[in-house]
């Protein structure tokens, strides 16, 4: 058994990752967008906005985290791909923090012009890849530093976004099973 603080964390990184894609397995793209008229927002949201923070984060892993055991691009694969106008969004679209979703209306979010399906998933594979390898490349030694000009350790902000994922999973989950769909398909 390893004591390397890193695998610990990162080793059930795929699991996760795997329940968040298998959330839109199954699914059409109208079930993808559908949503309740208040309350949590659509598949493909979650899905996104997951996503997006595994992009932010490993790119602020890349950019300031010190003795990193791999090369990892600084470089938001948002940003690098230009999926925003892939996606035909303007650049006045309210996005939220770091156009990842954060702080934006519930108004504003329902109103996402989603594309299909696949071009979200397509993105949260790359992204969810990026970020396992971000946080595969944290150095065991430096764990217990501020992460960049931040007052928390890299321990701490990993464990944070690992968190993050499995809340948006139950979310997806419920909104699969509102909609007559199995939890997630094998």
């Amino acid at each position: 058994m390893t004591t390397d603080p890193i695998h610990q964390m990162s080793s059930g990184c795929p699991a996760r990752r795997g329940r968040a894609m298998r959330g839109c397995v199954g699914v059409n793209d109208e079930k993808g967008r559908w949503r309740l008229e208040q309350g949590p927002q659509c598949l493909l949201w979650q899905l996104w906005h997951s996503a997006r923070w595994a992009d932010r984060f490993a790119s602020i892993v890349a950019e300031q985290a010190v003795g990193l055991r791999a090369s990892i691009p600084v470089l938001e694969i948002w940003h690098s791909n230009s999926i925003r106008n892939l996606w035909g969004w303007p650049e006045a679209l309210e996005l939220g923090r770091r156009e990842a979703g954060t702080g934006v209306s519930e108004e504003g979010s329902a109103s996402l012009p989603f594309p299909s399906i696949g071009d979200v998933t397509s993105y949260a594979v790359a992204a969810f890849q990026r970020v396992e390898d971000a946080v595969a490349a944290l150095d065991p030694t430096s764990m217990h530093q501020p992460a960049g000009a931040d007052t928390e350790t890299w321990a701490a902000n990993a464990v944070q976004y690992l968190e993050h994922l499995p809340e948006h999973v139950a979310v997806m989950a419920a909104l699969r099973g509102m909609q007559g769909l199995p939890a997630f398909p094998d």
